[in-house]
């Protein structure tokens, strides 16, 4: 696994990217090696951010994938112009998405959510020392975490 690293992927907000997106970041976090358990939960948090760019943000999205040490740092931005009208729900493939930011929340140490003249930007941690499950144990034991 590499110490430090990152990539970045920007995409027009549609709804026929999210797949791709989710490609993009599996095929980066193979060549990290990162373990198949904490890959799995961050390509759920992928799908379920960029998705949630598509619906609700601008007219372009973003991914960065941060590894520093033990944290693989994961941020979703829209940015652009606002679009008109909104993305119906149904362009939006269901196996994509749909858990809402919950799953965000529950699956990654920390989320943070900014909003800017922009658009948002939000970035969630997960550390790769453990399983989701422990994780989620762990985050609601103590919240807020110093990553």
């Amino acid at each position: 696994m590499e110490a430090h690293s990152s990539a970045a992927l920007a995409v027009p907000a549609e709804a026929c990217r999210v797949a791709s997106v989710r490609a993009w970041a599996s095929t980066r976090m193979d060549t990290w090696a990162i373990g198949v358990d904490v890959k799995d939960a961050a390509l759920l948090v992928i799908a379920e951010l960029a998705a949630n760019a598509v619906r609700h943000g601008r007219s372009e999205l973003s991914v960065l994938l941060s590894l520093d040490r033990a944290v693989l740092r994961i941020e979703v931005a829209d940015s652009g112009a606002p679009r008109s009208p909104a993305v119906p729900q149904f362009e939006l493939d269901e196996d994509e998405h749909g858990w809402g930011l919950g799953i965000v929340e529950t699956l990654s140490d920390e989320v943070r959510t900014d909003r800017g003249e922009a658009g948002w930007r939000i970035r969630a941690w997960l550390r790769l020392d453990d399983c989701p499950t422990a994780r989620r144990s762990r985050t609601r034991a103590h919240p807020q975490l110093r990553l």
